[in-house]
């Protein structure tokens, strides 16, 4: 499988998958592997995300939205996607960031102080605000967040009731989809509605997997509730997965990237 970077992101692995990302072998205080050639150009310069399917935001290639999801908490998801989302941007492309969890990290990561007044996902999803009066700029040229607060952990209970729950986010995003090249849904920890929105509204799911003992525990959950997405949403792919806070030196580190790659080798 050809490897290609698009950034070194904080606390990140390797990403693997049939549409590779990008090539990521940040180490504990900076330490790079040595076996790595920094020579190759592919090496150097960022990759499309599917560069099979060319450049996006020309002619008429359509936005790529990505969920990144995993239910076990402190994985990386976050940190995934605030420096994927910034790397990209980086490039060039006109990237959107929805955070999609209660915590609202992803929007405070990207400078975003999300104010009591401030309209958030929330009050989109709840049809109170339009999705173009809550974007967010952010220090980075071309990102705009999403943002939220606490105030989306009522959504759980408040979209069992709606008509349609499932395509609530894939309908607020319609609006905006000709805006940007990508959207990157940063989802909460936990397989409930809200994640499930993001699922029928993304093309495709970047799972982060922490290189821990329970890397795997929870993971048979997820890929079946994407399966059935999938049933709903004919384009959802898996992107790849990212394997997030590896330490190469270790056994356990190595253990735990060779039995992902057993399980996701297809």
């Amino acid at each position: 499988m050809a490897l290609t970077t698009i950034g070194f992101l904080s606390k990140m692995g390797v990403l693997i998958g049939p549409n590779t990302l990008y090539y990521v072998i940040v180490r504990p205080k900076g330490k790079l592997r040595e076996d790595f050639d920094f020579s190759d150009e592919k090496v150097r310069k960022p990759a499309l995300l599917r560069p099979e399917m060319g450049e996006r935001g020309t002619g008429d290639m359509a936005t790529t939205v990505i969920a990144i999801t995993n239910q076990k908490g402190g994985v990386g998801k976050t940190t995934t996607s605030v420096n994927l989302s910034a790397c990209v941007a980086a490039e060039g492309k006109r990237v959107l960031v929805v955070d999609a969890d209660p915590q609202g990290n992803t929007s405070s990561g990207l400078g975003v102080r999300v104010k009591e007044k401030t309209p958030t996902v929330y009050e989109v999803m709840a049809g109170e605000t339009p999705i173009e009066q809550a974007l967010c700029k952010t220090a980075v040229k071309g990102l705009m967040v999403l943002p939220a607060d606490i105030r989306l952990a009522g959504a759980e209970i408040e979209l069992a009731n709606m008509e349609h729950r499932e395509r609530v986010v894939a309908d607020m995003l319609e609006g905006v989809r000709d805006r940007f090249d990508y959207i990157f849904i940063d989802c909460p920890p936990s397989l409930g509605m809200i994640t499930l929105n993001a699922l029928c509204a993304a093309d495709g799911v970047l799972i982060p997997i922490q290189c821990e003992y329970f890397a795997l525990e929870g993971v048979s959950a997820l890929m079946g509730t994407v399966q059935k997405v999938q049933k709903m949403n004919r384009h959802l792919a898996i992107e790849g997965v990212v394997l997030t806070m590896l330490d190469a030196r270790t056994n356990l580190g190595v253990q735990v990237a060779q039995e992902v790659r057993k399980v996701f080798k297809n």
